[in-house]
């Protein structure tokens, strides 16, 4: 009897060690994504308080957002630059940016169409809203030919 008991005191001791190690791991990489992999929680700093998440909704897509809610250098929330709020079928398929400006292509995918769009970061960052940023900072394009000229008569040279 005496042998029994030090035997399932034995293999609790090693469950339970097993159990702590996965908790630990787990919390280990949960911080390290979050302080610094961001990536790794789909969340791409592209300049200037401007994020791409992965979007896990109806249909998972990439949603390009000026981020109010941020845990550690992950994004985790803020308001819808591309696309807008108010199309929830509209994803990002491309994104590329610089310094001065982000490029990105978009699909719907109920209707495929797909839409362009220029979003200026020459702004200052800790005193834009929103609706400035929406009003006077992005441009839509429905054509891609558009959208390939303005970026050309602005110096625009990122490509997708």
């Amino acid at each position: 009897m005496n042998t029994l008991i030090k035997v399932i005191c034995w293999f609790s001791g090693i469950i339970l060690g097993i159990i702590f190690e996965f908790i630990l791991l787990y919390m280990t990489t949960f911080f390290v994504a979050t302080y610094f992999f961001p990536s790794l929680n789909g969340s791409y700093a592209l300049g200037k308080k401007i994020y791409m998440l992965e979007s896990h909704g109806p249909k998972e897509g990439r949603i390009i957002i000026f981020g109010t809610s941020m845990k550690g250098k992950t994004c985790t929330g803020g308001s819808f630059l591309v696309p807008a709020f108010d199309n929830p079928c509209e994803f990002v398929i491309d994104a590329e940016f610089d310094d001065k400006t982000i490029i990105t292509r978009t699909e719907n995918y109920k209707t495929l169409e797909r839409k362009f769009y220029i979003i200026s970061k020459d702004y200052c960052e800790d005193t834009i809203t929103i609706n400035d940023i929406r009003a006077n900072y992005i441009q839509e394009f429905a054509d891609s030919s558009e959208f390939i000229s303005c970026c050309e008569r602005n110096g625009i040279s990122l490509r997708f």
